[in-house]
């Protein structure tokens, strides 16, 4: 804590005057940018190290991983967060892995810790991902944690249900992410929303599809008790 500040929360208590929020402010300086590969191995060794607000920091390159990703309202971005530049998008790629249970889903937000604070990711391309016939969220699963999705590209992603996303009892905005190629093995090729809230504002959708064998009519969204708002969005090329 900063001398100016310990002499105002000084005071403060003199006056006999409630100090409690100005210590919640005072938290928020403390949240740390964790860098992968040079501080941690790998995505998931960084945020079991993260405290909350932290950011996980991807440098370039290839991430083969598959993470679960707890209520600490983390940031996880590649190096476009620091630049703004689009072209470093496409530089961070992440892929899902199996971890013994048949999906190859790069990220799932599922704690029970409630909806906030938010998970931010941002500045990703997640590539080849899925998750199997019966499963939800070829990319990104987000169940009972509120999300924000922006600046990602979702490209050959796949699942049961929600080929690209799936988010269940929770709010998410999805804003300026691009999906190419994402598919559905049952339902809905970009997204699955159920029991939830989502945004889905100047995004691209291009070229996505079904895949054989075609069991359900073919989707982009299913959409289930729930509110899916679309704005600003180009839609170019999709079929089955």
């Amino acid at each position: 804590m900063s001398a100016a500040m310990s002499a105002q929360l000084s005071l403060l208590i003199a006056k006999g005057l409630p100090c409690l929020l100005l210590l919640s402010a005072s938290c928020a300086c403390f949240a740390s940018i964790r860098h992968v590969p040079d501080q941690y191995q790998n995505i998931q060794s960084a945020i079991d190290a993260a405290l909350q607000g932290d950011t996980i920091l991807l440098a370039r390159g290839a991430y083969n991983e598959s993470v679960e990703i707890p209520s600490q309202g983390l940031t996880i971005a590649g190096p476009f967060l620091l630049s703004g530049d689009t072209v470093l998008i496409d530089s961070c790629v992440w892929r899902g892995v199996n971890n013994g249970d048949d999906t190859l889903r790069c990220a799932t937000s599922a704690d029970e810790g409630g909806p906030q604070p938010w998970v931010k990711i941002s500045g990703i391309r997640f590539a080849n991902a899925s998750a199997h016939f019966n499963e939800e969220g070829g990319a990104i699963r987000i169940a009972g944690q509120n999300a924000i999705i922006e600046h990602c590209r979702f490209d050959t992603c796949s699942a049961g249900f929600g080929g690209a996303i799936a988010v269940r009892n929770a709010q998410a905005r999805i804003v300026n992410c691009t999906f190419t190629h994402c598919g559905m093995k049952q339902r809905a090729s970009i997204l699955r929303v159920r029991a939830a809230q989502v945004l889905l504002d100047s995004c691209v959708i291009r070229s996505d599809t079904s895949y054989a064998p075609l069991w359900e009519s073919p989707l982009l969204f299913w959409v289930q008790s729930s509110k899916l708002t679309i704005r600003n969005t180009e839609f170019y090329d999709n079929g089955f």
